[in-house]
């Protein structure tokens, strides 16, 4: 993938975590009804973690990721 910013190739990788992630327009702690949940966390995903795709531009410092796959 390119780098919708600098037009350079991007490498492919993981967000990882073992919690929940997920967006949101306000900087708070918690779960905000309006945010966008970006994985599901449940007893298996707590202990095996959990992996979203994504590409990461080392020259922007800036991570893409796509929420069709989660």
């Amino acid at each position: 993938m390119k780098c919708p910013y600098c037009n350079k190739a991007m490498e492919s990788g993981f967000l990882k975590t073992s919690h929940h992630v997920h967006w949101g327009k306000e900087k708070e702690l918690g779960f905000n009804p309006d945010d966008i949940l970006l994985t599901k966390t449940n007893v298996q995903s707590f202990l095996k973690g959990q992996f979203i795709d994504s590409y990461y531009c080392n020259d922007c410092k800036k991570i893409i990721v796509s929420l069709e796959t989660q």
